[in-house]
Parts: structure tokens; sequence; C-alpha cells
């Protein structure tokens, strides 16, 4: 009996180093792969009369709007609690942050996933905002540096066990990372180039930058051919109503909150695109 007791003690350390282990294995992983440097790359300025256009600012609080930059920093911009992996992130204020940073260190973060201090960004979705032309990142930072200055800088808080965990398993890959494996939408041709541009900017952080859903996003592949007429898909963007009465979750409130601030024919540009790259990705199929 003392034998048992005695095994059953033995196995219950090993247990118990294990985990330890594992657990200071993976947070040790964890914060090598936060640490790596990463390549700024060349500097990006955005051009002085932009910045003080008010027909920039007013396009900057456009495109944030249908981008959903409110999700993560809240609709005043001033920033809030969000949760990766079961740990707390804090999305900064850019209120205060868009007048700090230098237009180049702005332009890393959004677009190519890399913070002034040169490692990886973890949450912002720069995979996603990487198709930001030049004109509109001036744009964004323009409105952004036009907001007055409103409440406190965000805790900056080390990633806990459960987002390192998920990124030694690659679920969540850092957006550096991200960026650089990016493939951008399929693309049919000229004819539908400015919906194809929009549906990248706006649909990635839930469909992926090639629209093709997975790798943990929670949105699907978009496919519209057989699924949704003209009608029905301007219905979609505007209400978030779908074609059955089926609760579409994020995408209603993404559509209601964001995408419904498309004009009529941005969502014709869009839904042209979706429909020649449905047609050309069957071909590709055949």
């Amino acid at each position: 009996m003392f034998a048992r007791h005695r095994r059953l003690i033995a196995s219950l350390i090993v247990v118990v180093l294990l985990l330890g282990g594992g657990y200071a294995w993976v947070m040790a992983h964890g914060a090598s792969l936060l640490a790596a440097p990463r390549a700024k790359g060349p500097d990006w300025s955005a051009p002085a009369a932009e910045l003080a256009d008010p027909a920039a600012i007013a396009r900057g609080q456009r495109l944030a709007t249908v981008t959903a930059c409110g999700v993560c920093h809240g609709q005043d911009m001033a920033g809030h609690r969000q949760m990766l992996g079961g740990s707390p992130f804090y999305a900064p204020n850019l209120t205060l942050a868009a007048r700090k940073l230098s237009d180049a260190d702005f332009e890393r973060a959004l677009r190519r996933g890399v913070t002034r201090d040169g490692r990886s960004e973890v949450v912002m979705p720069a995979f996603a905002y990487a198709g930001f032309t030049d004109a509109e990142t001036a744009d964004l930072l323009a409105w952004l540096r036009s907001l007055p200055p409103k409440g406190a800088e965000q805790p900056v808080v080390a990633p806990g066990f459960g987002a390192r965990w998920n990124l030694v398993i690659g679920r969540y890959p850092l957006q550096a990372d991200r960026v650089a494996r990016r493939r951008p939408p399929a693309d049919p041709g000229p004819a539908v180039a400015e919906g194809r541009h929009l549906a990248s900017v706006a649909c990635s952080q839930c469909h992926g930058a090639d629209l093709a859903g997975g790798q943990a996003l929670p949105g699907p592949d978009i496919t519209v051919n057989g699924y949704y007429d003209r009608a029905q898909f301007h219905r979609l963007l505007r209400t978030g109503d779908g074609r059955t009465e089926h609760d579409l979750g994020v995408m209603a409130l993404t559509a209601r909150s964001n995408l419904s601030h498309f004009s009529d024919a941005e969502i014709d540009a869009i839904y042209d695109y979706l429909i020649q790259r449905d047609r050309l990705l069957l071909a590709g199929k055949k």
C-alpha cells in the first residue's frame, strides 16, 4: 500500500515538473519571439500639406470607420482593453500616440506591423492594413492628429501564458510575420481594381488578406456568386441582414457599424470584384 502511495506521489511530482517545465518553456520561447528584432525598412513621411487639409482629415475619418479602427481603439480612439488567447492587451490611445509617433513610426505600425523599437506588433492587424496606399495612410494620420488629446495612456502589459502559447503554436502569428507572408486578394484585372482594393482593406481582418478565410480567422472565404445577388449584397452591407433570418454575428455588427458607410457605388465595386474573383478562382480549380 505504501509502495503504491509512493508511486502515486512520484507520478504527481513528474507531472508537476513536466507542467512547470512546459510553462517555463512557453513563456521563454514566447518572450524570444516577442523580442525578435525586425527590419524597419525605409522611412515614410506624409505630405505636410495633406496633414493640414480638411478634406484629407474627412477622408481619414471615413477610412477609419469603414476599416473598423474603433473596434480595438474605441470610437473616440482613446483605446481600451482587448483579449487575445485569454490574455489582456490594451489598444493604445491614438489621440495621444498619433502626436508622439513620427510619420515613419506610424506607417511601420500600420502597414508593416513593426513597433518603433523594431519588434513585431502583436495585435495590431497590419496584415489587413498593409494594402493602404500612401494617400490613405496620410489621410488616416491627418485625422488622428486632428483629434483633441483625450484620456490617459493605456497600460502596456506583457502577453500572458495564453497569448504566448498561441504564438508558439502558430495560431496567432506575430503581425510582422503575417505581413511578410501576406497574399493579396486574387486579381481578375484592372476593371475591378477599385473593388479589390476596398475589399482588401475593409474585409481582411476577418476574412484574411487573400479573403479566403481560415487561419484562425472568424470569417469564411468571401464567396458571393450563387449566394447573394446585387440587391441582397447591398442589404447585407447596409443592414447586416443575410439571405435568411440566421444571425450573422460579427458580420452583422460590422456591417451596421462600419461597412454601411460605403457608398452605393463602392458597394457595387466590391460586389463586381467578388463576382469576378469567384469566377477566377473557379476557373483555376477547373
